[in-house]
Protein backbone atom coordinates (compact mmCIF):
# COMPACT_ATOMS: atom_id res chain seq x y z
CA UNK A 1 0.00 0.00 0.00
CA UNK A 2 2.34 2.82 -1.54
CA UNK A 3 -0.07 5.34 -2.55
CA UNK A 4 -0.47 8.28 -0.66
CA UNK A 5 -3.45 10.40 -1.09
CA UNK A 6 -2.05 13.93 -1.18
CA UNK A 7 -4.40 16.99 0.69
CA UNK A 8 -5.57 18.18 -3.05
CA UNK A 9 -6.19 14.87 -4.53
CA UNK A 10 -9.11 14.76 -6.33
CA UNK A 11 -12.89 13.86 -4.77
CA UNK A 12 -12.95 10.73 -6.87
CA UNK A 13 -10.43 7.98 -6.21
CA UNK A 14 -9.81 4.62 -7.62
CA UNK A 15 -10.44 1.45 -5.78
CA UNK A 16 -7.03 1.13 -5.55
CA UNK A 17 -6.36 4.61 -3.73
CA UNK A 18 -9.49 3.75 -1.61
CA UNK A 19 -8.32 0.63 0.13
CA UNK A 20 -5.08 2.27 0.55
CA UNK A 21 -7.18 5.60 2.05
CA UNK A 22 -8.61 3.11 4.26
CA UNK A 23 -5.62 1.41 5.36
CA UNK A 24 -6.99 -1.67 4.03
CA UNK A 25 -5.77 -4.09 1.15
CA UNK A 26 -8.15 -3.87 -1.72
CA UNK A 27 -9.61 -7.34 -1.28
CA UNK A 28 -10.66 -6.43 2.04
CA UNK A 29 -11.97 -2.77 0.54
CA UNK A 30 -14.30 -4.65 -2.10
CA UNK A 31 -15.45 -6.85 0.72
CA UNK A 32 -16.60 -4.00 2.68
CA UNK A 33 -17.84 -2.47 -0.28
CA UNK A 34 -20.23 -5.63 -1.08
CA UNK A 35 -20.96 -5.93 2.76
CA UNK A 36 -22.18 -2.46 2.58
CA UNK A 37 -20.38 -1.07 5.11
CA UNK A 38 -18.17 1.29 3.01
CA UNK A 39 -20.29 2.91 0.03
CA UNK A 40 -20.07 1.70 -3.95
CA UNK A 41 -18.54 3.37 -6.69
CA UNK A 42 -20.17 6.64 -7.88
CA UNK A 43 -22.59 5.45 -10.29
CA UNK A 44 -21.58 5.21 -14.16
CA UNK A 45 -17.99 5.18 -12.85
CA UNK A 46 -15.53 2.81 -11.26
CA UNK A 47 -14.54 5.61 -8.51
CA UNK A 48 -15.16 6.11 -5.03
CA UNK A 49 -16.16 9.54 -3.51
CA UNK A 50 -13.75 10.53 -0.31
CA UNK A 51 -16.74 12.63 1.46
CA UNK A 52 -18.85 9.39 1.20
CA UNK A 53 -16.03 6.95 2.18
CA UNK A 54 -15.28 9.66 5.42
CA UNK A 55 -19.20 9.84 6.21
CA UNK A 56 -19.50 6.19 6.52
CA UNK A 57 -16.18 5.57 8.50
CA UNK A 58 -17.21 8.54 10.61
CA UNK A 59 -20.40 6.52 10.90
CA UNK A 60 -19.19 3.30 12.05
CA UNK A 61 -17.04 4.98 14.46
CA UNK A 62 -19.78 6.45 15.89
CA UNK A 63 -18.37 10.09 15.17
CA UNK A 64 -21.31 12.38 15.05
CA UNK A 65 -21.49 14.45 12.31
CA UNK A 66 -20.80 18.37 12.45
CA UNK A 67 -21.73 19.72 9.97
CA UNK A 68 -25.88 19.53 8.80
CA UNK A 69 -26.42 17.07 5.75
CA UNK A 70 -28.33 17.39 2.88
CA UNK A 71 -32.02 16.42 2.68
CA UNK A 72 -31.05 12.62 1.82
CA UNK A 73 -27.71 11.19 3.71
CA UNK A 74 -25.65 9.20 1.39
CA UNK A 75 -27.47 5.47 2.19
CA UNK A 76 -30.54 6.99 1.19
CA UNK A 77 -29.37 8.03 -2.20
CA UNK A 78 -27.68 5.33 -2.95
CA UNK A 79 -30.89 3.47 -1.97
CA UNK A 80 -32.62 4.94 -4.41
CA UNK A 81 -30.21 4.66 -7.29
CA UNK A 82 -30.32 1.37 -6.44
CA UNK A 83 -33.62 0.78 -7.10
CA UNK A 84 -33.98 2.93 -10.07
CA UNK A 85 -30.99 0.46 -11.31
CA UNK A 86 -32.79 -2.45 -10.66
CA UNK A 87 -35.77 -1.13 -12.08
CA UNK A 88 -34.41 -0.09 -15.40
CA UNK A 89 -32.94 -3.50 -15.56
CA UNK A 90 -36.20 -5.03 -14.52
CA UNK A 91 -37.72 -3.26 -17.58
CA UNK A 92 -34.92 -3.88 -19.75
CA UNK A 93 -36.03 -7.64 -19.25
CA UNK A 94 -39.46 -7.57 -20.07
CA UNK A 95 -38.90 -5.55 -23.09
CA UNK A 96 -36.39 -7.89 -24.30
CA UNK A 97 -38.41 -10.83 -24.07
Amino acid sequence: MSQVIPSQAPRLISKAQAANYCGVSPSAFAHWVKQGTLPKPVPGTNRWDIKAIDYRLDKLAGIPLTTKMPELEFDEMEAKIDARIAQRRSQSKKASR
